[in-house]
C-alpha cells in the first residue's frame, strides 16, 4: 500500500476550510503540519496567529 504525505500548501488549504467551518482547533494543527514542512511560510504563520487570536490563545500553544 502506498501512502502520500500531504504537502505544506495542502494542510494550509485544508486549515483555511477548517477555519471557515468554525474548527479552530483543527485549523491550528494543520498549519502547525504546514509549519513543520515549510517553517519559512510567512503566510502559514499569520494564519496560525489570526486562529489564535481568535480563540484568544496568545501564549501560541
Amino acid at each position: 500500500m502506498v501512502t502520500f504525505k500531504k504537502t505544506a500548501s495542502e494542510r494550509l488549504e485544508e486549515g483555511d476550510a477548517l477555519y471557515d467551518a468554525g474548527l479552530y482547533e483543527e485549523a491550528i494543527e494543520c498549519y502547525d503540519q504546514a509549519i513543520k514542512l515549510e517553517p519559512e511560510n510567512i503566510n502559514t504563520l499569520i494564519l496560525k496567529s489570526t486562529v489564535l487570536a481568535r480563540v484568544r490563545k496568545f501564549d501560541g500553544r
